[in-house]
């Protein structure tokens, strides 16, 4: 079980109060797929399940919000519709897993007192939830045999992987990369303005014998504070674009081999950087690259495909409405956290 987020603990109340207020029994109606009811209730299960992945430790704006709401309302109209799909082939659930999911749930609530108190709180009654979780199950029962349908299928053949390669040349390129020396005179960040002059005193002096000829290797295994690479002599190999801060990068950009740049501040301290060498971007040849993981890869996005291709076309014969009005409702970012219990009685995933 997770935990609530912030936001999602003030959409859990926000639902309970428009229950409340609205006087009706039943979480309120967003949308109708084939005619059937997808609720409040039901949108919120899916931004649950969003949230985690999509809050950034629950601070959310408004605009992120509103995405939030919609993917859980395509999430839960996706759900109806699997769920259709499901009954048209005849699956159902047992009722003895269903008894075991609603023990998981109220194992992970804590108590069966805890478990009731978070129903009655949002309005939701014990039939309700049952139902949520019936729907839940039997969809999911039909996504993991369409799943293993698609899984059983042949992987890629060789010819398939060569096909991929000539087509997409440009994704098996190997960036242009570097060989360098670097030297770090470190500098708390809270130092005093004095501690940061006289760090880049010292790196100054350090780069100037650099400069001199000095032996920048043994420089740096003498006073680099940088432990990872000063048993080395400060030697990163195959360093591509972006591996150093900004201020560090534009130094290395106007360096030729052999020359040392530096002394260049970040929030660590002072750097002194020698390039040794640059290696311009190279083509992989089609025998360079690893088939096997290739063949994984290509194998797990046709699955993926093959999957969004089967509910593009459950969505594509279906009739679905939406109450606009509900959906704005739910797109206004939640209030304040609510009190009590964070953590909501879930079944399984």
């Amino acid at each position: 079980m997770r935990n609530l987020t912030p936001a999602v603990i003030g959409l859990v109340a926000f639902l309970a109060s428009v229950g409340a207020t609205s006087g009706t029994k039943h979480p309120p109606v967003v949308a109708r797929v084939n005619g059937a009811p997808v609720t409040r209730m039901d949108v919120f299960l899916q931004v649950e399940r969003i949230l985690p992945m999509a809050s950034y430790h629950g601070g959310l704006k408004a605009d992120a919000w509103r995405r939030v709401v919609d993917r859980a309302l395509d999430a839960a109209t996706d759900r109806e519709l699997v769920y259709q799909d499901a009954l048209k082939r005849g699956l159902e659930v047992p009722k003895k897993r269903l008894e075991e999911i609603e023990s998981q749930t109220i194992a992970q609530a804590g108590s069966k007192k805890a478990f009731e108190d978070w129903l009655r709180a949002r309005n939701i009654s014990r039939e309700e939830f049952r139902e949520f979780q019936r729907k839940d199950e039997i969809a999911a029962n039909l996504e993991r045999q369409v799943l293993a349908e698609k899984e059983g299928k042949a992987p890629p053949s060789d010819a398939d992987l060569k096909q991929y390669y000539d087509a997409n040349r440009a994704k098996f390129v190997v960036p242009p990369s570097m060989d360098v020396q670097h030297l770090l005179i470190r500098v708390p960040a809270w130092a005093s303005p004095e501690e940061w002059k006289r760090g880049e005193t010292r790196a100054g002096w350090i780069a100037k014998r650099g400069k001199a000829g000095e032996d920048f290797g043994r420089l740096v295994r003498m006073y680099s504070d940088d432990q990872d690479s000063k048993a080395s002599g400060g030697r990163l190999s195959t360093v591509h674009g972006g591996r150093f801060a900004e201020p560090i990068e534009k130094v290395v950009e106007g360096l030729k081999p052999g020359q040392i740049g530096g002394p260049v501040r970040s929030l660590y301290g002072y750097h002194v950087v020698k390039l040794l060498a640059r290696t311009p971007a190279r083509q992989l040849k089609f025998a360079e690259i690893d088939h096997e993981q290739l063949r994984t890869d290509l194998r797990r996005l046709a699955i993926r495909d093959a999957i969004d291709d089967w509910h593009r076309g459950l969505r594509k014969g279906a009739r679905v409405v939406v109450d606009q009005a509900q959906v704005d409702m739910l797109r206004s970012p939640p209030g304040s956290a609510a009190k009590g219990s964070t953590t909501p009685p879930r079944g399984t995933e």
